[in-house]
């Protein structure tokens, strides 16, 4: 199935610079092969829990139900006691409520007892019949059909065995596996620390949002984004600011990161330009470039390395491929210091392209899509939004998705099969 992206561009891609850059798939394994799993952990209140990654299996200390219970409002009997023809007519004791312990004394004799919703079945006991089905005739409760066994009852164990898992370690822990724990007496798990993420932007010719701007300069839109979706992906985010485009600067900036944290990122100077200065003051502060230009697009001058124990994320200075670029490899990176078990990546799914397009091959192109209705399968059919090469991030909030084009691929035809990534409400 082919995968699908991009502009007609210039010529610039020529075939000896594709040539010689890295695929995206190359560039992420070789990203996620520099985290190291963490071996820290810290024991967390469950109520505090949410997004972290427990750091051992979770099993379960008692069985679930505790005991059996009713699982509706009705009548506990004993199915032993309907013999012959019915109607059957029994004395009524109780009511038993969940919650309140039963001290009710029951007889050998064949009678029912009022039970409620989650309250423990007696001993004995091996049917309830809902209320609806019995008939009141003074104290006696009359049944016109014989119950089964085990009906309406909730067998203690029958959900959850003492000592089965309910969550393994790696997990992210969601509301759902909350619940779960919280319902089998967990109040506290043992949960890897949140990486911590140092986030900088570079360029003379960025200022913080809100500040004076003169007509030559722009607001940084990257580290609010990048902070952002750090965040998100569960980590524990310094902001870092802004950093001059010197080298001298950029130098100093690594060399006082060292032993802080886990993972580094920066947007901006990571091309070939005279004040591109990240991968040059990386190893000036005594860091090492790993890998750096990848044949995607927007974000060709992506670069990673380490300093020390971080890692280095050097994103481009577009925003469109500074968003790519975290979701393709920050987030598995992040993921993988938090120790979530399984890779995280661009995940995509089918889609159809409701448009005509071509351009230069070489290099596997991201760019944001609308829905526009469905084929007669259900499969989506997506318009591409904004120009090819854009920065603006106008087009991604107007998008449900981002579409991938495959390094190989020259022209899309309206109808072909292509794969995008369906962008949700937080991303």
């Amino acid at each position: 199935m082919a995968e699908t992206a991009g502009l007609a561009t210039c010529g610039c891609d020529d075939s000896v610079q594709v040539k010689s850059l890295m695929s995206v798939h190359e560039a992420v394994s070789r990203a996620h092969a520099l985290v190291r799993k963490p071996t820290g952990f810290e024991l967390t209140d469950l109520g505090s829990a949410g997004d972290r990654t427990v750091s051992r299996d979770l099993h379960a200390p008692a069985p679930m139900p505790f005991f059996n219970n009713s699982a509706m409002d009705g009548f506990a009997v004993r199915t032993s006691c309907f013999t012959g023809n019915g109607p059957w007519k029994l004395p009524v004791l109780g009511p038993l409520a969940a919650g309140s312990p039963s001290t009710l004394a029951v007889p050998d004799t064949a009678v029912a007892v009022r039970i409620f919703t989650g309250a423990p079945v007696p001993e004995g006991f091996d049917a309830v019949v809902m209320q609806e089905d019995v008939g009141v005739d003074c104290d006696h409760a009359v049944f016109m059909s014989r119950p089964k066994i085990g009906q309406n009852v909730r067998q203690q164990g029958e959900d959850i065995a003492r000592g089965a898992l309910l969550v393994r370690a790696g997990t992210r822990l969601g509301s759902r596996h909350i619940g779960l724990l919280a319902a089998n007496g967990y109040s506290a798990v043992n949960a890897y620390r949140r990486p911590r993420v140092g986030v900088f932007s570079t360029g003379d010719e960025i200022v913080e949002p809100g500040q004076p701007a003169s007509p030559d300069q722009i607001f940084d839109a990257n580290r609010p984004m990048l902070i952002g979706l750090a965040r998100q992906a569960g980590a524990d985010v310094t902001d870092l600011g802004i950093i001059d485009d010197t080298l001298d600067e950029t130098t100093s900036c690594f060399a006082g990161m060292t032993g802080k944290f886990d993972l580094i990122v920066s947007s901006g100077a990571v091309s070939v330009g005279g004040h591109d200065f990240i991968k040059p003051g990386l190893e000036k502060a005594g860091g090492e470039v790993a890998f750096w230009q990848v044949a995607m697009k927007p974000g060709k001058p992506v670069m990673f390395g380490k300093i020390g124990e971080a890692i280095v994320a050097g994103l481009p200075g577009n925003s469109l491929a500074a968003y790519v670029g975290f979701k393709l490899f920050v987030d598995g990176m992040v993921a993988g210091l938090s120790g979530r078990q399984g890779s995280v990546h661009l995940m995509t799914t089918p889609a159809i392209a409701g448009f005509d397009w071509t351009r230069w091959p070489g290099r596997t192109e991201y760019f944001p899509v609308r829905r526009a209705g469905t084929d007669e399968f259900g499969v989506p059919i997506v318009e591409r939004l904004g120009r090819g090469g854009s920065a603006s991030l106008a087009p991604l909030c107007q998008a449900d998705g981002i579409a991938v084009v495959a390094a190989d691929v020259d022209a899309v035809a309206h109808g072909d099969m292509l794969r995008w990534h369906v962008l949700s409400n937080t991303d």
